[in-house]
């Protein structure tokens, strides 16, 4: 249903909202790149790492280091 209406698998979907807040906290927090993702319910701070890097293009710390 979700790739019908997005154009994108739900896999897909999940992981750019889940990128997209990410972002906003990174860029708008003193929080730890391990902090927000805790708070985003992620326990695995590798795969996030490697999901966020593919998907943006750039590292959490180029994110935060505006």
């Amino acid at each position: 249903m979700i790739k019908k209406e997005r154009g994108k698998s739900t896999q897909e979907y999940i992981q750019d909202t889940v990128l997209s807040i990410s972002k906003d906290r990174l860029s708008d927090t003193s929080k730890s790149i391990g902090q927000v993702t805790e708070g985003l319910g992620l326990q695995h701070l590798s795969y996030f790492n490697r999901m966020f890097n593919k998907k943006v293009g750039k590292t959490q710390k180029r994110v935060t280091n505006k």
